[in-house]
């Protein structure tokens, strides 16, 4: 893969926009599946023992430990967008989409949502113009996006029944609406639905379709937390803030200031509790949003940032910098592993140029980085538990 050369306002945009997860919630109440996991690449899934990606616009599934190819499932025409195992993990789903305009001059040759029966490998439903935003909780329905008739850039949403393969309840959701930067979550009961963009979030009623509810943020690190609020650390020109909004009623539940300025990247603890964030070079703070107090840890790397994410369980932070030229400096493909609650380092490894970070397993015992090869690290020391290189080819007869 070819170094990139990226500009300060790919970084100010990627800032800008943050993450999105939904959370944990308390022992005995119903969660989302895999409830603190966040995918930086959305066509990667990873449960611990297998990996589900993609050659080309063929699905694949392979098993981690040994890297041999499961299921090779073909029904893409285009580029792949997302894929996601099932609550169960028995199903898959996947999609097929590129953003054709207005600023990007392409046009999807097959935009489609395919649920995948990942036992046989075969498809269970095929749907086209929707792309996949996530499973419900039990996993019984699917969100997607749905491309609105004659138009390319505008999408609205549905909600489909995984058992029939029938369109349950469409959702009206606003003008420019679509995948690209946008999110689809489920609540934790699977009762509402959250519409999460870069300058806010809509709280739907998941049976009915019916609007509830709407709250506006500056741009920021965004973050959607289990009890339905809104987290974002916000950067003015002379200082920003730290804001929590409940999605529901629109009141501010907290307001913060940080007096931080200039460009920053990170993520939240899933709880919305805490923030991990750094500057351009400099070292990581983490703010304990209730008390307002924050401690410095180390340093991170070097600008572009490209993903930052936290383990489900909020104590690991990951983050991959480089394999880019910038003002015609390469600058080293690195990998990096910290506590995050202190902010300390625990790893700083080199990566291929070509690898990307998936993300870590649902117990957050590992996290796992896929380029030309798999490599697995053990979360709470760092250590490189496994290579193996990923086949294309199965040993059961498959493509």
């Amino acid at each position: 893969m070819k170094q990139l050369t990226i500009s300060l306002l790919t970084l100010v945009m990627l800032t800008m926009l943050g993450s999105v997860a939904v959370a944990q919630h308390s022992a005995g109440v119903p969660t989302q599946w895999k409830p603190g996991i966040q995918r930086p690449a959305k066509d990667w899934d990873f449960d611990g023992k297998r990996i589900l990606g993609h050659i080309d616009h063929d699905i694949c599934l392979w098993d981690a430990a040994t890297g041999e190819l499961v299921q090779r499932m073909k029904g893409h025409r285009e580029r792949i967008e997302k894929v996601q195992f099932s609550p169960d993990g028995q199903l898959a789903v996947s999609s097929s989409w590129i953003s054709d305009g207005p600023m990007v001059p392409y046009h999807s040759n097959d935009t489609r949502t395919i649920v995948w029966d990942l036992r046989t490998g075969t498809s269970r439903w095929s749907w086209p113009d929707q792309v996949a935003g996530e499973f419900s909780p039990v996993g019984k329905r699917l969100v997607t996006f749905s491309r609105r008739p004659n138009q390319t850039t505008s999408f609205d949403a549905s909600i489909w029944n995984i058992e029939s393969g029938r369109l349950a309840v469409r959702l009206k959701l606003a003008e420019g609406s679509s995948p690209y930067w946008d999110s689809l979550h489920f609540s934790p009961d699977g009762k509402s639905l959250f519409h999460v963009t870069s300058s806010g979030a809509t709280l739907f009623d998941a049976s009915t379709g019916k609007r509830q509810a709407r709250v506006k943020l500056n741009h920021g690190l965004q973050h959607l937390t289990s009890s339905g609020r809104m987290a974002c650390f916000e950067l003015g020109r002379d200082s920003g803030q730290i804001t929590v909004v409940e999605v529901a009623t629109g009141k501010t539940q907290s307001r913060l200031p940080h007096g931080q300025q200039g460009v920053w990247y990170g993520a939240w603890h899933h709880n919305g509790s805490k923030l991990a964030a750094f500057p351009i070079g400099g070292p990581i703070h983490i703010w304990d949003v209730a008390t307002g107090r924050f401690v410095t840890g180390s340093p991170v790397g070097q600008y572009p940032y490209t993903a930052a994410i936290i383990s489900p369980d909020n104590r690991w932070l990951a983050v991959t910098w480089g394999g880019a030229n910038v003002e015609n400096v390469d600058i080293p493909a690195k990998f990096g592993l910290y506590d995050a609650n202190s902010g300390q380092e625990i790893l700083v490894a080199d990566r291929p140029i070509d690898s990307q970070m998936i993300g870590f397993s649902p117990d957050s015992e590992t996290v796992l980085l896929v380029g030309s090869e798999a490599t697995t690290y053990r979360a709470f020391d760092g250590r490189r538990l496994l290579t193996v290189a990923l086949t294309r080819t199965s040993k059961r007869g498959g493509h």
